[in-house]
């Protein structure tokens, strides 16, 4: 049911799991696959259940830390849209939008070396709240720090809370992401801090 009503099921490849108990029991499960081997998921509350937090990391104790993971992406694409969960990078991915995601909105030092091995264009584009906006201010200063070129941006557009509400409304995003990712330069900067005083 959620999964076929967010869009996020997309055909017989699409792997998702319901854990029943344990941690992350009433928790859908989103992994990250490679060579059909799961080597890293998220856990997100099943819609209806009580749980907190909203999403559930696997402990580092037993693997990486969800800081040192970014979703599966194809690496040799002309671009890269990098998101903040997996249902969003998901939701890209089934609208034929090359996407990782960052486990929320704060991207971290050794995801930052790895975004900056990619050959082509990083288009940063996480949701149009708060946290969004300081996981982009964030994202800007690492890179800077790592003396990575600027990279793009663009957002979900305004009426949309993140990418997969736009998709539920089949809202075309792949043409709406080639149509308005810019360059987060310093005129980029200037004007978004104009709009916001």
């Amino acid at each position: 049911g959620y999964l076929l009503s967010r869009n996020l099921y997309k055909d017989e490849s699409s792997i998702f799991y319901l854990a029943r108990e344990g941690r992350y029991e009433n928790r859908i499960i989103f992994p990250y696959m490679y060579a059909k081997e799961m080597y890293y998921f998220q856990a997100r509350t099943f819609p209806g259940y009580d749980g907190f937090p909203k999403y559930l990391n696997p402990s580092s104790k037993t693997g990486a830390k969800c800081s040192e993971i970014l979703y599966p992406y194809d690496d040799q694409a002309d671009y890269l849209v990098v998101t903040e969960g997996p249902a969003d990078a998901i939701t890209l991915q089934n609208c034929g939008v090359n996407a990782t995601c960052t486990q929320g909105s704060h991207v971290s030092n050794t995801q930052m070396q790895e975004l900056s091995d990619f050959p082509g264009k990083v288009i940063v584009s996480y949701d149009n709240d708060d946290a969004g906006k300081d996981g982009l201010k964030s994202f800007n200063r690492l890179r800077k720090k790592f003396r990575i070129p600027p990279f793009s941006i663009v957002n979900p557009p305004h009426e949309f809370k993140d990418w997969n509400e736009a998709h539920v409304k089949d809202f075309d995003i792949k043409e709406f992401i080639v149509q308005h990712a810019m360059l987060y330069d310093e005129y980029y900067e200037l004007k978004a801090r104009l709009n916001e005083s």
